[in-house]
């Protein structure tokens, strides 16, 4: 750690300013002691800011002597952290079923913490923007997709492309959104969305939603796919700062069960994957019982797990592209298959 450490600066500038990613340039020379250089820029930046900065770092600090990537297609790695969860890859092979098994999907991301620190720029974003368009999106597109021919990057995108094209737009009806007020637990208060400093006064920015999905395609045609998001999402099952889980009710027999079996899929925390089912109890009866088959990946696996970024900013230095966003995710697309 300590080596790694020594190889860090911090420089300071503006992201519109040629002169400032100029001084830039001359620093991360002496530090690469005039060997083969690779730059790998990573543009933790409000969007609105991309074109200036790639704009001055192309002109003024790209690499004389190495790959330098951030411009071209094949050098743009679109890091959702969400997708470097090492249980995502595990979705793909975990999913080999459809509307025959299927009764609906339910996709949810509920945080226990508030917005209080995100401010503004959450204002301006609200849930949707912030959770489902990109993180949630992305985990329902592999949960949905069809079985890959391989697991080359292209194939794998390709697949998650062709669940996008099929979703149909949610109907009004479809969704449902809310803000976070005022509220008691106890002896504890807690302020709302709109009682925070840097938020307009009347704020109709949603911080929960909840939208249903559907996908028109022969494997999934009828299923539902519930997303939701919020932010103070207080569940019993988790006392964690976020939780994030898959859950498919199947299709079966309910005996006079109130509820259907249950296979979950929880990408974080503590990543597991657990079938609730309605089995018979023991004895000469008829009477059902709900039970639980658990795996839960950090007792069965006693190895360490890399952090979701660690994985992705390895991938992107490596030029592998699988767990990354193409272009044609993001606005009117087409895409051989």
């Amino acid at each position: 750690m300590n080596q790694f450490l020594e190889r860090c600066f911090y420089c300071t500038g503006q992201y519109n300013s040629e002169e400032h990613f100029l001084e830039h340039n001359e620093k991360l020379k002496e530090k690469e002691s005039g060997v083969l250089s690779n730059r790998l820029y990573y543009l933790a930046v409000p969007p609105h800011l991309f074109v200036d900065a790639v704009r001055c770092s192309e002109n003024r600090a790209s690499s004389d002597s190495g790959w330098t990537r951030y411009l071209k297609e094949d050098q743009i790695f679109r890091i959702d952290h969400h997708s470097g969860e090492s249980f995502n890859s595990r979705i793909w092979y975990s999913t080999p079923c459809g509307r025959n098994y299927i009764r609906n999907v339910q996709l949810i991301f509920s945080e226990d913490i508030s917005t209080e620190g995100q401010g503004r720029g959450y204002e301006d974003d609200g849930v949707i923007q912030d959770m489902m368009q990109n993180h949630l999106i992305h985990l329902l597109e592999l949960f949905a997709m069809e079985t890959p021919v391989s697991l080359d990057a292209e194939d794998i995108r390709n697949k998650k492309v062709k669940v996008l094209l099929s979703i149909c737009p949610p109907r009004l009806d479809d969704v449902v959104i809310g803000q976070l007020k005022c509220y008691r637990e106890g002896n504890m208060s807690y302020g709302g969305f709109t009682d925070g400093p840097t938020i307009s006064e009347g704020s109709l920015t949603p911080t929960y939603a909840a939208v249903t999905f559907f996908i028109n395609n022969a494997r999934w045609d009828g299923v539902p796919f519930m997303v939701i998001a919020g932010k103070e999402q207080r569940f019993e099952s988790s006392s964690d700062i976020c939780q994030e889980i898959f859950t498919a009710e199947m299709l079966g027999p309910t005996h006079g069960m109130r509820r259907m079996n249950e296979l979950v899929l929880r990408v974080q925390p503590d990543e597991a994957i657990y079938l609730r089912i309605n089995n018979k109890v023991p004895g000469l009866g008829k009477r059902l019982d709900r039970s639980d088959l658990n795996l839960l990946f950090e007792t069965r696996y006693l190895t360490e797990v890399p952090d979701a970024y660690e994985r992705l900013l390895l991938d992107a230095i490596k030029g592998e592209c699988r767990l990354f966003i193409r272009n044609d995710e993001l606005g009117p697309y087409s895409v051989p298959y």
